[in-house]
């Protein structure tokens, strides 16, 4: 076997141990998204979005597909929007917002 060849065979070892690792899960004693071949964008999502009662006006866009400026320009402009102040942050309360919503949207409002 010449050099060559040692060190492609020694790389597929380390490769294969890696990859044994990470099934494993030895970098962080928990459940990987490798391991599942799940994206992490599909995980994420699900998570954040499932059954958060309180959310950010970020997961509120993303959620509701309505973009965080126009969520900003409610929150100061319309005294009936659902938030709530904790610290610095705002929060929309999610059930609330699609009642508001859905009543906006039986008004024919223009938001």
């Amino acid at each position: 076997m010449n050099t060559e060849e040692k060190l492609v065979k020694g790389l597929k070892l380390v490769v294969e141990a890696f990859a044994e690792m990470i099934n494993e899960d030895k970098f962080n004693n928990r459940q990987t998204l490798i391991s599942k071949n799940i994206p992490s964008e599909t995980t994420n999502q699900s998570v954040l979005n499932k059954n958060k009662y309180l959310l950010t006006v970020n997961e509120t866009a993303e959620k509701y597909g309505v973009g965080r400026g126009k969520l900003y320009e409610l929150i100061r402009s319309e005294p009936d929007f659902p938030i709530i102040k904790i610290g610095n942050t705002n929060k929309i309360n999610a059930p609330l917002f699609e009642e508001w919503l859905n009543k906006s949207t039986e008004e024919k409002r223009e938001i």
